[in-house]
């Protein structure tokens, strides 16, 4: 059947879904196939073809009454006829978590304690849009869930747990159950009490749910992807939390736990994907107790529960070594016998939280600094993003030689914030590899980013290291790093696109290090040259408040400014369509309400004027408008005399997205317009006619460019951002330098781009991309000729 998304939440739901089926039972005093049928609106074909399914995963009974069925939940735990798919267990566990939340949104008894609920909640990052009150209730129910599972699979050990029926005040049952195993999986929350009114029918489904989870074949990749079901992704990006999929996990795995006795951090656990596949690895060698020798480490209490889940269904005579705090706060110092001791691990996992250092509260963010850069002797950037503090953290754990395996956004190897981080890892570590995947993976397929895996070794590198940088398309069918980062690996997958390697002393804290991940075109290409070189770059006019600076045709309706105090603008890179902007493109702006003038106090040779020297009466009415709107309290202008004086500039030839989602493009400015500061202006250095510019820009909207910028560039969760100093670094053609046929033909192209619409601009940019690469002396070559 088709999925159905959620409006509130951006869940999606399938529709007839066995989670929805079993729903319908559980609210039900008696059920056929007849009520499910008449309740969905399904086939009786299709309700009997369900009901069949969820007996056989065990979660439902069946009693032949006559000609028909009388279907119950089965709340014991049992051994299901036929194994559950992961994903389908996962998926019934989040359409219950949805439809019982409906059904108690509403109950009385559900609102008390709503400022303790409403401050947990905050803190987890709540998206704003979302209903807090379902919000509240969905992780309530998935946490009744998760802490009856936990308790089965204690009270299965414990004789001091009684077993859990529905007759127990389940909430006093788990809260005892963690004073007796200490389990961090099992401690009160706030919103524990929202679930306490659920009917027994409805925690009847709970146990029932408990039989498919045991026998599923990875369970913290189910409780995992429940959990991304029910959270919405905003509220998982707020705490940056992203499941790592099996198939990564055992890699990494295999290198953090590349000897099966290594004593092993998860400083980020999260459902437990990563040390699951470390424990596999320890039983499968014959260690004995492996649970002693894993530590998790999460600052979610939920997450902490669904971790303790997955590692006990793995060993079930252990209880894990899980810690709920930030892992910043978990010293690797502990006082015992009146002395100081580091606590050492020899290696560590992680899928550390992504988020932005933006996302976290200032005092919060200046407390880490302090702390990660008195630990390491490192000064790290107080830009640096939470997973930047987990790495250098981490390290501060590792005994000589231990090996570390992080998966973090490859922003790190281009950011000013990853200079004095990749300092300390050049000092500290050896970098035996780091793999890059490109956007287009299914690793995470709901961000837009790439990430990369480092590989490390601790102690100082020998002068002979050397790293690998490894570019992958999707990920491989691989398990072993080892064999991951070997010399054969690019004949050996298909996956694999680029793979080459460095001395690592040869390796620059403040270079960018993406650039190691494909070959060198500009030093095999020395007719480029910088394009800082011939083309003086700046962004726009920043007015420090827009909405006032910016006019439209209706503000000069109600405030009739004369010309000589406004500049024709362009307001936003969006507003522009093609490769040239125009006046014809400037009147229908205009036409469509949108704001087309800069407010410009300035003499027709750029000097300012000041107040006393503005002779319009309307220009100053429109000055007072704004200072008693508090324009003249924003930072910018708050720092300019006049403060409405803003900055000088002329127009410029090219113009350039500074921020984009879908790729850089340069336009040519035919209408001279002044820009804001989000559009880069390009005026190049040397006098110059209109074949000069239409040439440049041809190149400058080619592959090869964009190639380019996308290594100089940084990435924000797949929105792109290119810094003046990154611009003026980009190898560009000198059109000075081109044969007068290779420039015609190429200000030829350009000006045909120009004038065509969207269904010509394919073929064109081919051909453009056709005369560059006969220009640079290249064809383009395919990954399967070059091998």
């Amino acid at each position: 059947m088709s999925d159905s998304r959620d409006s509130d939440s951006g869940i999606y739901t399938t529709q007839y879904s066995l989670g929805q089926v079993f729903a319908v039972i559980s609210t039900s005093e008696r059920t056929t196939a007849k009520t499910v049928e008449a309740s969905l609106g399904c086939t009786r074909r299709t309700a009997l073809d369900k009901l069949h399914r969820l007996e056989e995963i065990g979660v439902m009974t069946s009693d032949e009454i006559g000609s028909t069925f009388d279907w119950d939940v089965s709340p014991e735990l049992s051994e299901p006829e036929l194994p559950c798919d992961d994903e389908t267990i996962s998926r019934i566990l989040s359409d219950i978590a949805f439809r019982f939340t409906e059904d108690l949104v509403g109950q009385s008894g559900l609102t008390r304690d709503i400022p303790t609920v409403e401050k947990w909640l905050s803190d987890r990052g709540v998206p704003d849009e979302a209903d807090t009150h379902r919000f509240a209730l969905r992780l309530a129910l998935y946490r009744r869930f998760l802490r009856a599972a936990l308790y089965t699979l204690h009270s299965t050990t414990d004789a001091d747990l009684v077993e859990l029926d529905l007759d127990n005040d389940w909430n006093a049952t788990f809260d005892n159950a963690y004073e007796v195993t200490g389990d961090e999986g099992l401690q009160p929350l706030p919103i524990d009490h929202l679930s306490s009114h659920l009917s027994e029918e409805m925690d009847s489904v709970l146990l029932a749910l408990r039989t498919p989870l045991n026998s599923a074949e990875n369970p913290a990749s189910v409780l995992a992807n429940s959990y991304e079901n029910i959270v919405s992704q905003e509220a998982r990006r707020e705490m940056g939390q992203f499941a790592t999929p099996t198939s990564v996990a055992r890699c990494m795995a295999s290198w953090a736990n590349s000897d099966p006795r290594s004593k092993i951090l998860d400083p980020g656990i999260g459902a437990g994907q990563l040390t699951a596949q470390v424990l596999a690895a320890k039983r499968s060698a014959g260690v004995d107790s492996p649970l002693r020798q894993i530590v998790g480490v999460d600052t979610d209490p939920i997450a902490i529960s669904m971790a303790s889940i997955s590692l006990k269904l793995l060993d079930g005579n252990e209880s894990p070594q899980l810690r709920c705090q930030g892992f910043i706060q978990y010293s690797p110092l502990t006082y015992e016998n009146e002395s100081y001791e580091r606590e050492r691990f020899d290696g560590v996992i992680a899928n550390p939280p992504y988020s932005r250092h933006q996302s976290i509260e200032n005092r919060t963010k200046c407390d880490i600094n302090e702390i990660v850069s008195r630990e390491t002797g490192y000064d790290l950037s107080g830009t640096t993003p939470l997973y930047g503090y987990f790495l250098a953290h981490a390290g501060e754990f590792v005994t000589s030689g231990g090996k570390l395996a992080f998966l973090i956004p490859s922003r790190i190897l281009d950011a000013k914030f990853g200079t004095p981080l990749k300092k300390y890892l050049l000092n500290e570590f050896g970098i035996d590899g780091i793999i890059q995947l490109e956007e287009e993976t299914d690793v995470f397929p709901e961000i837009r980013a790439k990430p990369c895996i480092f590989f490390l070794t601790q102690g100082e590198p020998s002068r002979d290291k050397h790293t690998r940088f490894v570019r992958v398309s999707q990920w491989p069918d691989v398990v072993d790093a080892h064999d991951f980062l070997s010399t054969d690996s690019l004949s050996k997958y298909s996956e694999v696109e680029f793979a080459t390697e460095f001395a690592q002393e040869l390796l620059s804290p403040s270079e960018r290090w993406s650039q190691y991940f494909s070959e060198t075109e500009v030093e095999s290409h020395p007719e480029l040259v910088e394009f800082g070189s011939i083309a003086t770059i700046n962004r726009g006019i920043a007015t420090g408040k827009n909405d006032f600076f910016c006019l439209s045709k209706e503000t000069l309706e109600e405030y009739p400014i004369p010309k000589e105090y406004r500049k024709r603008i362009i307001r936003s890179p969006k507003q522009i369509s093609g490769f040239a902007v125009t006046d014809e493109d400037w009147y229908q702006w205009r036409k469509d309400e949108e704001d087309v003038w800069l407010l410009y106090c300035r003499t027709a040779s750029g000097d300012s004027i000041s107040r006393e020297e503005i002779e319009s009466e309307v220009v100053l009415k429109y000055l007072r408008k704004g200072e008693k709107e508090g324009v003249t309290d924003g930072y910018l202008c708050s720092k300019r005399s006049p403060w409405f004086k803003v900055e000088c500039q002329e127009p410029a030839q090219i113009l350039g997205r500074y921020m984009n989602r879908d790729g850089f493009r340069f336009f040519r400015n035919d209408g001279k317009f002044r820009t804001l500061n989000n559009i880069h202006q390009v005026s190049l250095k040397f006098d110059c006619d209109q074949s000069h510019v239409n040439g440049l820009l041809a190149y400058l909207n080619s592959t090869f460019v964009e190639k380019e910028l996308s290594k100089h560039s940084d990435n924000y969760y797949g929105l792109e951002k290119l810094e003046i100093g990154q611009l003026e670094s980009v190898p560009v053609i000198d059109p000075r330098e081109l044969s007068d046929g290779q420039l015609s033909k190429l200000d030829d192209q350009f000006r045909e781009l120009c004038k065509n619409d969207e269904e010509s601009r394919e073929r064109l940019l081919q051909e453009i991309e056709s005369t560059i690469n006969e220009i640079r002396g290249t064809s383009a070559v395919s990954r399967d000729t070059q091998q």
